[in-house]
C-alpha cells in the first residue's frame, strides 16, 4: 500500500485499485440479491449483472497493465461500509419485500460505482496512453448503461409493490377522494 502519494500517478493508481475493491463487493453482495428476487426477470437481471461486474474487473486489471501500474486493491470504504449496510437491511425486510428492498439496495450501491468510475475519468492523468482513456471511457460508459437498466427494474418492481405510490390501491383511492 502508499505510504505516501509522490504523484498524480500514485494518486490513480490507488483510486483504480479503490475501484477494483468496490467490484469485488459489488460482486459479493449479488448473490444475496440473486436470492432475494422473486421474479425470474430479476434474478435474471442479477445474474447478468454478476457477469457484467466480472467483465469490470477483467477490464481494471487490464487498465493497470495499460497503465504499467501493479494490479492491486485498496479500501473502499464507501462501498464495504454500504455491503455491510444494506446485507443487515435485507436480512431484517419480510420475504414480500425482499425484492423490492434488494433492487433498491442495488441502486444505492451502484451509485457508489458510477460515481466511482466517473472520478477514474474526470482524474486521468493527461499524461496516459489514449487506449487508457478509451478504456477507461468504455467502462464509465458500461457503469452509466447499467445504472440505466437498473433505474428501470427498480421502477418495475416498484410499480408491482404493495404500499408503494404506483403499486397501492390505496394511493388511487387516495387521488380520488
Amino acid at each position: 500500500m502508499f505510504e505516501r502519494f509522490e504523484s498524480q500517478r500514485d494518486v490513480y493508481g490507488y483510486r483504480l485499485g479503490a475501484t477494483l475493491t468496490m467490484e469485488h463487493d459489488w460482486l459479493g453482495i449479488l448473490p444475496l440479491l440473486i436470492d432475494s428476487a422473486r421474479s425470474d426477470e430479476v434474478e435474471d437481471f442479477f445474474e447478468y449483472r454478476a457477469a457484467q461486474t466480472r467483465h469490470q474487473i477483467e477490464e481494471l486489471n487490464g487498465l493497470f497493465e495499460m497503465l504499467d501500474l501493479a494490479p492491486a486493491q485498496y479500501p473502499s470504504p464507501a462501498s464495504s461500509a454500504l455491503v455491510r449496510s444494506e446485507t443487515a437491511f435485507l436480512g431484517k425486510c419480510a420475504p414480500e419485500l425482499r425484492e423490492g428492498a434488494a433492487v433498491a439496495s442495488a441502486m444505492m450501491l451502484d451509485g457508489v460505482r458510477l460515481a466511482a468510475y466517473t472520478i477514474l475519468y474526470d482524474a486521468l492523468p493527461g499524461d496516459v496512453h489514449p487506449m487508457a482513456r478509451v478504456k477507461v471511457e468504455s467502462l464509465l460508459a458500461d457503469v452509466r448503461r447499467a445504472h440505466g437498466e437498473l433505474k428501470t427494474v427498480l421502477r418495475t418492481v416498484g410499480s408491482r409493490m404493495p404500499g408503494t405510490a404506483a403499486g397501492s390501491p390505496e394511493s388511487s383511492e387516495g387521488a380520488a377522494s
